[in-house]
């Protein structure tokens, strides 16, 4: 574990080029072994991007930060799956090759917010190999592996109320990491992935055993406030798995999914992020 001074760098460097952004990363990486850097399709030097990668006991998570501000409430978006698959085969790097949700967290003006992506993403770990993101990518050693990130960051700083943001398999993570926390004021996901079981049954795939459900928490998330934003051409999770999780919940005042026209599951979303954050979750 490292130490609280050392959980992020402050080392930085801007730049209004958007084809140097790799280059910033690698040069504020503090990490030798992060073996592949966070790519980037915008980059304001008027925002301070500050990458490292957090210990946890099991996977080491690549973090990306900016704090510009001060409050008392931190917004954590959370990556989606990446590239699970290669073909027929597991994919041996999962990093995504274009990082949604890293583009709409560079968007919010929100002060004070980080980017963690999911194990074995940009950066390697010994326990590293293609079952944690094939099987095992909703289990509950990821689920631990990402609870513990963040509590790590907030020995950085002491935030009062967490809010979440999960993009597609991130979404699951979220939810799940919100039933566990009792800090997590909010949940917002995009393209979400909130049934993996009936996500699973769609694509004629098998659950694998380790898949921990969010619907298998519904007292704990029943009065936390969400929103779900589905993209209206998403063939990858449809408008019908939002639909049956919202309906798996008896009060469902809290809890509202909504389709974005335009969307699809990777893209069109920078278009309207920025008018969707507009929409604050709260309870009827």
């Amino acid at each position: 574990m490292q130490k609280n001074n050392n959980i992020f760098s402050d080392r930085t460097k801007t730049t209004h080029k958007i084809f140097s952004c790799v280059l910033l990363f690698i040069c504020l990486s503090g990490c030798s072994k992060v073996e592949r850097f966070l790519p980037c399709a915008q980059y304001h030097s008027s925002f301070r991007a500050v990458p490292a990668v957090i210990e946890t006991p099991l996977f080491k998570i690549q973090s990306i930060r900016q704090f510009i501000g001060k409050g008392d409430v931190l917004r954590i978006y959370i990556e989606g799956d990446g590239r699970v698959w290669q073909g027929k085969k597991p994919s041996p790097d999962p990093s995504p090759k274009n990082p949604v949700l890293l583009n709409l967290m560079f968007q919010d003006p929100f002060s004070e917010k980080v980017y963690l992506a999911r194990p074995c993403q940009f950066v390697n770990s010994a326990h590293c190999s293609p079952v944690w993101w094939t099987e095992k990518q909703y289990s509950q050693e990821v689920i631990d592996s990402i609870d513990s990130a963040i509590t790590t960051i907030k020995r950085y700083k002491p935030w009062k109320k967490l809010e979440l943001i999960g993009y597609s398999g991130g979404a699951t993570i979220a939810l799940l990491i919100a039933a566990k926390r009792s800090d997590i004021i909010s949940v917002r996901t995009i393209a979400g992935n909130l049934s993996p079981d009936l996500a699973f049954h769609l694509h004629k795939l098998s659950l694998p055993a380790s898949t921990l459900l969010p619907s298998n928490y519904l007292s704990k998330l029943e009065l936390l406030p969400q929103i779900h934003y589905i993209g209206r051409h998403d063939a990858v999770v449809p408008q019908a798995i939002a639909q049956y999780y919202v309906e798996q919940f008896e009060n469902k005042k809290c809890i509202r999914y909504a389709v974005i026209p335009d969307t699809t599951h990777t893209k069109g979303w920078d278009n309207v992020w920025l008018s969707l954050l507009a929409q604050q979750p709260q309870c009827s």
